[in-house]
């Protein structure tokens, strides 16, 4: 029975050798008149101060630090800042300063740096914000050091403002609206056709009087002249369709336009044709 107590006990002492802990953890309140909180040794034991520090419009910043031997460095040190219960914290790094054999690792929680989602719901729901020490090894997982020594209430005169993320919500049904197809071809196009086409009438007709098939002699007589009038009206009516066409009628009145017009116009106009034919 000795023995196993005295086992106990040297296991009990080699463990608290190799866990991890914080010696003179220290709270201040700069340019506030506050007098400071010493806290002493910080592990994993640690409890949890009885009344939460404040933080309003006189103290808005509140300093907190430690130090570690330097044989026992950890490879993480971090300070936890938030409402863990609604899985909302910030992680803040510490300043490194060392003095012989201790590291020295100061944070500082001003208010104006601290996230106004965190303000705002501690605010709102009357909740403190819990403040947790991380030390940890990977090597020494088993004794790395989790451990919450202080809460901060916030006590300001005025509500903070804070506006969620659209990211937290539904986000606005996407509508893409195309461009309206234009109703009209563009006027320099136009206008390229337009002189293309009056060239290539101004030499067709100069090719007809050249040939002589363009004279006063071979002008229809008797009932060709209907045929030849018809014929005239009926290129004047295609040139018509395709003008509507170009200024915004659809292409199925179009093509019902087009088919109205070419029966009675490769009848009549065939007729013409043919008669004219004779005469050149």
């Amino acid at each position: 029975m000795r023995l196993a107590g005295v086992l106990f006990a040297v296991c009990t002492l080699v463990s608290n050798c190799l866990a991890l802990q914080a010696r003179d953890a220290h709270l201040a309140f700069p340019n506030s008149g506050k007098r400071g909180i010493m806290i002493g040794k910080i592990d994993s034991n640690t409890q949890e101060m009885q009344k939460p520090l404040v933080i309003d419009n006189s103290t808005g910043e509140i300093d907190f630090s430690f130090a570690i031997e330097a044989r026992d460095r950890p490879s993480q040190v971090a300070l936890l800042l938030g409402l863990p219960e609604r899985d909302l914290e910030v992680v803040m790094e510490p300043k490194v300063t060392e003095h012989g054999e201790l590291i020295m690792y100061k944070f500082k929680i001003d208010q104006s740096t601290v996230p106004k989602a965190l303000l705002y719901f501690a605010q709102a729901e009357e909740q403190p914000l819990t403040a947790s020490v991380i030390l940890a090894k990977p090597e020494n997982h088993k004794n790395n050091v989790l451990a919450s020594p202080f809460k901060i209430r916030v006590d300001l005169d005025e509500a903070v403002e804070y506006r969620r993320p659209a990211r937290y919500g539904a986000k606005p049904e996407i509508i893409h609206e195309f461009n309206p197809e234009p109703k009209t071809a563009p006027w320099k196009l136009v206008q390229f056709f337009i002189i293309l086409i009056a060239l290539a009438t101004f030499g067709l007709v100069i090719a007809w009087m050249s040939s002589g098939a363009l004279n006063f002699n071979s002008v229809p007589t008797n009932f060709n002249v209907v045929y030849l009038l018809f014929f005239i009206l009926s290129i004047i009516g295609f040139e018509y369709i395709f003008v509507r066409y170009y200024a915004g009628t659809s292409i199925f009145d179009t093509l019902f336009a087009v088919l109205y017009l070419a029966i009675p116009s490769l009848w009549l106009g065939t007729k013409f044709l043919r008669n004219f034919g004779e005469t050149i």
